[in-house]
């Protein structure tokens, strides 16, 4: 009988560490897959800074230099003209010509680096991108911000702003749109961000693995967000992004 007892007892206390073991291993393949995430996470994070130091450095190149030596340009034309040495006509054409130029490179530098994020936040950086278009492209841009806190600056509000710029360029350029819809609302989980036109709509799956796609998903696994697509053909395109609570604030 004891012989049974002692035969039993092994039984289980093997039973018992084979499952200590499978459960150790589990554990340990897990803890494995978050640190393969965690270091994905903090490459793709150089990765983008990388680009927007880089946005950084032209932009300031653009402002600095550029702009600079073209307004320095300018200047040098007007004191010939107010010397009376050469005729008015074609130099007033080259110091418009400068001008033009200047405002192109401001443009551009804006455009690379839009300084109302760090100023006023990210929500103003995008209405006031949002009322460009409107302006300048025949699109009608519909903004809705329902957000409490309109102050959010940092990163992570670069990158929202990367996302929304990204969307408003693949309308400009591919989707023959009439109207845009921009709507921020806070939800029970963080943010709800949606983004819709009215253009002739796209292929999902083929939009999901162009350049466009990429970079919109590389932010958002920074900001471990999602998004959702929704578009057919001739009946336009949708977008609904969320932000994690943890990232609300976006510091």
């Amino acid at each position: 009988m004891a012989v049974v007892f002692l035969v039993a007892f092994i039984a289980l206390a093997f039973i018992f560490f084979l499952n200590y073991s499978q459960k150790k291993i589990v554990s340990g393949q897990l803890e494995l897959k978050n640190l393969e995430i965690e270091h994905q996470k903090n490459m793709l994070q150089k990765i983008v800074q990388v680009q927007e130091d880089e946005r950084t450095r032209i932009a300031r190149n653009l402002h600095d230099a550029v702009s600079a030596k073209i307004n320095l340009a300018a200047l040098h034309l007007r004191q010939m003209v107010y010397a009376g040495g050469e005729t008015e006509s074609p130099i007033g054409e080259s110091i418009d010509l400068l001008a033009d130029a200047s405002e192109t490179a401001r443009t551009i530098s804006h455009e690379l680096v839009p300084p109302m994020i760090d100023k006023l936040g990210w929500t103003y950086a995008l209405e006031e991108m949002v009322q460009k278009v409107d302006r300048t492209s025949g699109i009608k841009c519909l903004f809705s911000n329902q957000l409490k806190d309109e102050s959010e600056k940092g990163e992570n509000a670069v990158h929202i702003f990367r996302i929304f710029q990204e969307l408003l360029n693949n309308t400009i350029k591919h989707a023959h749109a009439t109207n845009i819809s921009i709507t921020l609302e806070e939800s029970a989980n963080g943010l709800e961000l949606s983004y819709a036109d009215n253009g002739n709509g796209t292929d999902i799956t083929a939009f999901s693995k162009g350049l466009g796609m990429s970079n919109i998903q590389s932010r958002l696994d920074i900001l471990e967000g999602t998004v959702a697509f929704a578009s057919k053909p001739g009946q336009g395109f949708q977008a609904t992004i969320n932000i994690p609570k943890k990232l609300k604030s976006l510091s």
